[in-house]
């Protein structure tokens, strides 16, 4: 990692699940843009090459390296949040004393890559235009009024994997702009 690559990172390495696309690929970002060096995760080696390269061309210096594993064989892709949740909880234990950090990002409706082109694919299919579609589909609840996009939950996992949050240990934090009418 180069000299001006450090930023509020320092030398932490983050391991970002699922970061070939979308939410992961744009929390990866994230990261790396701060200094970290990133270890990037997809399903199969192809995906995490091209990822791998993406993310480097992007970010020009950061250190990026990854690993295909289907994580969510390891832990049931099916598992409810609550065991989710549950899971970091127990990790963040585990790690208790050490400079190990483990949360959950709770994500809301989020424009990811495979969202757009469910949309994209919905909207020619009922001759709509996408915008149209895409601000139909947006739930009353939500504070935003639009869907979110993947930088902005990028950017609170870039925030919990950094110096800034290290008294932030075994958290679930919501991301969902106000979509949930719930205090907790």
């Amino acid at each position: 990692m180069s000299e001006e690559m450090t930023g509020e990172f320092g030398r932490s390495t983050v391991l970002v699940s699922g970061s070939t696309q979308g939410i992961g690929f744009a929390s990866a970002r994230a990261c790396a843009s701060d200094g970290a060096a990133v270890v990037l995760n997809g399903r199969t080696e192809s995906a995490v090459a091209a990822a791998v390269d993406r993310l480097r061309g992007e970010v020009p210096g950061a250190d990026v390296s990854g690993i295909a594993a289907d994580l969510a064989d390891m832990i049931h892709y099916g598992a409810t949040k609550a065991a989710s949740l549950a899971v970091a909880n127990g990790l963040a234990k585990l790690t208790r004393g050490t400079a190990v950090t483990v949360n959950t990002v709770l994500g809301g409706p989020t424009y990811s890559d495979g969202v757009a082109t469910t949309v994209e694919q919905i909207a020619a299919a009922q001759s709509l235009e996408v915008a149209d579609l895409k601000s139909q589909l947006v739930r009353e609840t939500s504070l935003l009024g639009r869907f979110i996009e993947p930088a902005e939950i990028a950017d609170l996992v870039a925030f919990l994997a950094g110096p800034k949050s290290s008294a932030i240990n075994g958290a679930a934090l919501r991301a969902e702009g106000g979509v949930l009418p719930t205090l907790l």
